[in-house]
């Protein structure tokens, strides 16, 4: 093919606007191009396309196939299929054992209780275990060995007999050992202080005994402890109260020549010669000091 010479002598085009007058016009936009869509879209289209396919293409190939109908059977039989239209297949299905491990927990065996023997029974208890002491065993007061009711002995004093009052100095300290005090014979003391003695011409004419600081004895047991200081002629007369205290009165024929005479009478004061007393001073029905002396003046 011939080419043809290019158009050199062709004048040139004229523009669009000055083709169509001074008023060419205006361009015109164009509409934006289509949105894109998105491919994992179409993938999505394309994979349902194909199984629907697959599926239509199964189902044909199969209908020519003979089919089977499986009727459920009871637990533990075979299954037998049922006939349907189409040529028979018996299928046998034989159950599967599958196997557990769960293991059957095994008996456990419940003890049974043996019964009490009557062997283990205590013993019943005696008396003796329960029955508290015989009355015997808990004094109810200190004995009487406590507080001696005699001097542990009798003086020689001629025809005069006592363990107390009417004494001579020297048979009294021959009792209760030397005393510490006034020499003229006022208040010696004797024992750590348990007797308080007076003398009159060497002779006891009064003295205290004395329980201590708190201590008290029973009314009867410093009335027996008395007696034991008495001279051994001597007669109760009387008893009678000055001050809440007891006083017993005594006379002693032997006891009226310990003392010589005194223009003053003294120290029977008034009363008849070998009068004496004995005083009891009481604190809540208990004594806590007796005292023996000549003559009546508690």
């Amino acid at each position: 093919m011939a080419q043809q010479p290019p158009p050199y002598n062709r004048p040139p085009p004229t523009p669009p606007w000055q083709a169509q007058g001074p008023n060419p016009p205006q361009p015109r936009y164009s509409a934006p191009p289509p949105k894109k869509r998105p491919r994992w879209l179409i993938w999505v289209i394309v994979g349902v396309a194909a199984v629907i396919v697959i599926s239509v293409l199964g189902s044909l190939s199969g209908s020519g196939k003979k089919r089977a109908t499986v009727t459920p059977a009871s637990a533990g039989s075979n299954a037998t299929v049922a006939p349907s239209a189409f040529p028979t297949i018996v299928a046998t299905i034989s159950p599967t054992v599958v196997p557990t491990n769960t293991v059957a927990p095994a008996a456990t065996a419940v003890p049974t209780p043996a019964p009490i023997q009557p062997t283990a029974t205590p013993a019943a208890l005696t008396p003796t275990a329960t029955v508290p002491a015989a009355p015997t065993a808990l004094p109810t007061r200190p004995a009487a060995t406590a507080i001696p009711a005699t001097a542990p002995a009798q003086p020689s004093s001629g025809a005069f007999q006592s363990n107390g009052i009417g004494l001579s100095r020297s048979d009294w300290e021959k009792l209760h050992g030397p005393g510490i005090g006034d020499a003229s014979g006022a208040n010696v003391r004797y024992e750590n202080d348990k007797f308080l003695v007076t003398f009159l011409k060497g002779n006891v004419v009064e003295f205290i005994r004395q329980y201590g600081n708190g201590n008290t004895v029973p009314l009867d047991l410093a009335v027996a402890e008395s007696k034991g200081y008495l001279p051994a002629d001597a007669r109760f007369v009387r008893t009678y109260t000055s001050g809440g205290d007891r006083v017993d009165v005594y006379e002693s024929p032997s006891l009226a020549t310990r003392y010589p005479a005194d223009p003053a009478n003294f120290p029977w004061g008034g009363e008849k010669p070998g009068t004496f007393i004995v005083l009891f001073q009481m604190s809540n029905g208990r004594v806590n000091s007796l005292s023996i002396g000549a003559g009546n003046n508690p």
